[in-house]
This record gives C-alpha cells, structure tokens and sequence, in this order.
C-alpha cells in the first residue's frame, strides 16, 4: 500500500495533466491571444488561492521592449477580471533571469533586493509582497510573464508552481500563434483597406474631397477623433500657415472647418518633418509640447496626441492628427490604419493641388493667348482700316479745293472705311462675349448671340431649329462655336441683309447650316489666308468638326452669298 503522501501527490499529478488537458483543448479553438490568455487565467487559477496576471511584452519597430499589456487578471474568489492595463518596461535585475526562462520566486518583495523600486511600490500598496514571475517564452524570446501574488509574504513551492510552468510553453505558443493569426488577418486588413482607400481617392475631384474620402473610410472604423491638418507654402517653399480642414469624431461624425492655428515651430517640428510619427501620451506632461498646442488640446479636452506626417518627395505637407479625451499609451494597433494610408492620402493631396495650379496656369496660358489674338486681329483689321481712314482724311481737304468730285469720293471712301472698322470691332466684341453651354444647352445660346448679334448690326438673322432635341455636350459646344464664327466672319465681311440659322437631324445625324446672302467669297483663297490668322477660321472649323467623326462643307461664290454646314453624328 502506497503511503499517503505519494497517493496525495500521485492524485496532484492527475490533476494537473486533466487541467493541462482542459487548457489545451480551449487554446486550440481560441482565435486571439485575449482569448488564449482568458482561457489560460480561467483553466489555471480557478482551484489556486494566489492572484493570477498574464502579462505581454509589446515591442517597438525596432524589436525592442516597448510596455506591458495586461488585458485581464485572475482575482480569487472573483474570477477573471477586465484591466486593459499597460505597464512600461524597465531595466533590473530580474529581467536577465527572465530573458533565461528562469522562473523568478520572491517570498517578500519588501526584502528581497533583487525587485525594483516601482514594483516593490506597487506590490505593497495593493498588500501583495508575495510575488512569482514565470516567463512566456518563444524561440528563445520571451514575450512575457505569468505572474502569482499573494496576500502573505510568502515561501513559494515546487508543486505550488509546477503546474503554472508546465502550461507556461504551451500557453506562450499558444498566444503567438493566436497573435500570428490575427497579424495575418490584420496584413489581409490592411490590404483590402489600402486597396478601397486608393481607389476612392482617385475619383476625388478636388482636395476637399479627397478629405471627405480619407475620413470616412478610414477615420470612421477607429474610437479616436480624426483631424486632417494641411500646411500652406510659399513660392520658395516655407510654411505659411497650418489650416485644419475636417475632423472626424465617434460621436458626430465627419464636419469640416477652416481653422488658422500659429505658424510656429517647436521642438516636433524636426521628428514630423523627418516623417517620423510623433506619440503624446499626455500633453500637459510631455516637454516637447509647445505652449501653443498645449493649451489647444486643454480648450479641446484631448490630452492624449498622435501625428502621423503626410510626406510627399520627401517633404511634410500636412498631418493626420489622432487625440483622445483620456491619457492614453499609444501602442501599434491604435495606429497602423492612419499609417498604411497616410501615402496614398499624401499623394491625392499633392495631385489634386498640382492639377489646380495646373488649371490655373492653364488659364493664365489661355488669356494671354486671346489677348495675343486680339491684338493680332486689331492689327490686322482694325488697326490698318484707321491707318488708312486717317491718310484718306488729312488729304480730303487739300484734293477737295483742287477737285470737288475727287474730293467727294474720298469722303464716301473714309464713311466707307469707319464703318468697315465698326463692324470689326463690333465682331471682336461679340467673340470675346463669355457665352456658356452650361447649363442652359445649344439653342438658348444661339438665341443670346443671334439678339445681341441683331441689335449692333442691321441685318436680320432667322433661327430655325424645329424638332431638335438636345445633344452631348461635346458635339453642342462644337456646333455653337461654328455657329459663333460663321457669325462673326458674316459680320466683319459679308454685307448680308438676310441669314438663316438652321439645326436638324436626321439618320442619326445633327446638321448645323448657317446661310447668308452676302456678297460671298472664294473658300481656297480664304482657307490659305487664314492659316496663319487668329481665330477659329475656316481650317479651325474643319478641324473641330473632324475630332467628332463630322464634315464640313463650305460652299460660297463671289457675289452670291454663303453656305457653311456643319454634319455631326448625333450623340445623345
């Protein structure tokens, strides 16, 4: 018969491989390190008189340890209890004897002076000087502690502690498999998200819809208010004013704003324009934080600060800018959402603002040309009917003493030139009158030009357009233009009395002829003086007419009028 105590221990040891089991069949099915390290804290310390705390090492880029996050801990008597605490690391002497899978016993921290003062603080003030470390160990790493507290100072045991390091590997792999699985889902995450957040962004029109975009598909999936930040330069590249331009919160949503914050620099300044992310736990503690932002964050209540730098060909254009109402330890998670997107959303910033200047300049290009085609025509019309009124004129006076009949004639020649010169310019001011498509359509726009056409000049001008219906807006705005030029050469040249306008369709064509009974012209010679003149002209015409798969007939004989008709296929 088998003496009591090595039955006690034989029954102590089923217990353990039933528990050790149970935990393995749990962690197998759990899907994230919580619910490993809940199910390890509910499997292990649910018969153990001690306090039990699992505590993981997170760790910064560069691998090294950053804090400790305690998720839950085993109160008895209680059950497994929520914390969400984080905990930083340190240097001591317990920490090498971790780092070497030794398991660290202390009967009263109190006196034992291998324990840090911090801990030593916070084990006693909590009335638990007992204290046992088992570290979580993977390929030689340890990722972090299975902590025993107790009530008493305390003399730990083998078997005490046996069964807690005989799950501790299992529970260690169990959690950086869980943290594998859920890294990998994460990668998954962050792809699908850098995916839709690229594509919507590059059907943003202009930048403030670029933020609109970024904020409601990013901002929207986290708890923190979201703030878009963008900087302004000037033409040698200094920032000149910092401009809030939406925020995001979890209570109201998305609202933008315009708000001008001081253009000063502080001690941030050169981590954000290296395009490193700047982490403020708290701002009223951090001395980096300027007087300034400080008291920004104070008005606004968010102590807790994250700016992640927009970095576009190696310069700082602006800043997602993430804040909380508590203090709060930034750790990766919080944060790998603003930072995958943060380079296309950089990009989408920068383009839309490159194709504004570009318009712009574009613009600028445009009325320097139309002021360069002005002078042109007043040069080459305008300018040289005065020239030749004003030589007629000074020598009417000295041929009329001589010879009156000669005298008349050069009279009716000087009223025959200064009307030429009115009508000229009457046409250069009926092409520079800003006419739109938009949104009124064709016909309305032909009828405002046909009314202010007819109410300088004294012929009259029909409009016949029965049974037309409305077009693309490409093949509209190239009829109208046609229109307006064949007008205009109608006024500067033709002497019409009568001229009939005419839109129709037919065989899935839009036909546009413009008739006048004027004295006509030959179209060669016209087509080759007009090459290198200003204008659309009659090459300008063609040319508009067969970028949209059209024709252009011109037909007109000297004394006998014009007919100029335009042939489009009829896009809806």
């Amino acid at each position: 018969m088998k003496p009591a105590s090595e039955s006690a221990e034989a029954h102590s040891n089923l217990e353990d491989l039933v528990t050790l089991y149970n935990l393995s069949q749990r962690v197998s099915q759990a899907r994230s390190g919580t619910e490993v390290m809940r199910a390890a804290l509910e499997e292990l310390a649910e018969h153990s008189p001690y306090r039990c705390t699992i505590a993981l090492l997170q760790f910064d880029p560069a691998g090294q340890p950053l804090q400790f996050h305690v998720p839950f801990f085993y109160q008895p008597g209680v059950g497994v209890q929520p914390t969400n605490d984080f905990v930083p690391t340190g240097e001591d002497e317990l920490n090498p004897l971790l780092d070497a899978g030794q398991t660290v016993a202390i009967a009263d921290v109190g006196a034992d002076p291998r324990v840090p003062e911090v801990l030593r603080r916070e084990q006693l003030s909590e009335g638990r000087p007992a204290l046992a470390i088992i570290p979580l160990v993977v390929g030689g790493r340890r990722t972090g502690n299975l902590i025993l507290s107790h009530t008493e100072p305390h003399a730990w045991t083998e078997s005490e502690l046996r069964l807690f390091r005989s799950s501790a590997n299992q529970l260690a792999v169990a959690i950086d498999n869980a943290q594998l699985f859920a890294d990998t889902q994460r990668a998954l995450d962050e792809t699908r998200l850098l995916y839709e957040t690229s594509r919507r962004l590059s059907t943003a029109l202009d930048v403030d819809e670029v933020i609109e975009v970024y904020l409601d598909q990013v901002a929207a999936r986290g708890p923190y208010t979201c703030s878009l930040v963008l900087y302004e330069f000037d033409a040698a590249g200094h920032r000149t004013a910092v401009i809030a331009h939406a925020h995001w919160t979890p209570n109201s949503g998305l609202f933008r704003v315009r708000e001008y914050y001081p253009n000063e620099r502080d001690d941030l300044d050169p981590v954000i324009d290296a395009g490193q992310i700047v982490l403020i736990s708290d701002v009223h503690t951090d001395p980096r934080v300027s007087a300034t932002l400080r008291q920004i964050q104070a008005v606004a209540d968010r102590p807790a600060l994250a700016m992640i730098p927009l970095m576009v060909h190696g310069q700082c254009i602006g800043l997602v800018v993430l804040s909380s109402p508590q203090v709060h330890r930034w750790a990766e998670a919080d944060l790998w959402p603003y930072q995958v997107t943060a380079s296309p959303l950089a990009t989408a910033i920068d383009n839309r603002r490159q194709q504004v200047l570009l318009y712009e300049r574009g613009q600028q290009l445009a009325v320097l040309e139309e002021r360069q085609r002005l002078a042109r025509d007043l040069h080459d019309t305008v300018t040289q009917l005065i020239f030749s009124l004003t030589l007629i004129a000074q020598s009417v006076g000295t041929v009329y003493r001589r010879d009156q009949a000669e005298g008349e004639r050069r009279l009716g020649r000087v009223v025959e030139l200064s009307q030429q010169a009115l009508a000229e310019m009457r046409a250069l001011l009926a092409e520079l009158r800003p006419v739109t498509l938009v949104p009124e359509g064709l016909l309305p726009a032909l009828k405002q030009q046909i009314e202010w056409i007819t109410s300088q000049e004294k012929f009259f001008i029909q409009l016949v357009a029965d049974g037309y219906t409305p077009r693309s807006s490409e093949v509209e705005e190239a009829l109208f233009r046609i229109a307006q030029e064949s007008l205009n050469n109608i006024v500067k040249h033709a002497h019409a009395g009568q001229v009939v306008v005419r839109l129709s369709q037919a065989n899935g064509r839009v036909e546009l002829s413009v008739t006048d009974d004027g004295r006509g012209f030959d179209p060669a010679l016209s087509v080759t003086a007009n090459r290198d003149g200003g204008g659309l002209g009659l090459i300008g015409m063609r040319e508009r007419v067969e970028q949209l798969a059209g024709a252009l007939e011109i037909r007109s004989i000297p004394g006998k009028g014009t007919i100029i008709r335009a042939s489009l296929p009829a896009r809806q």
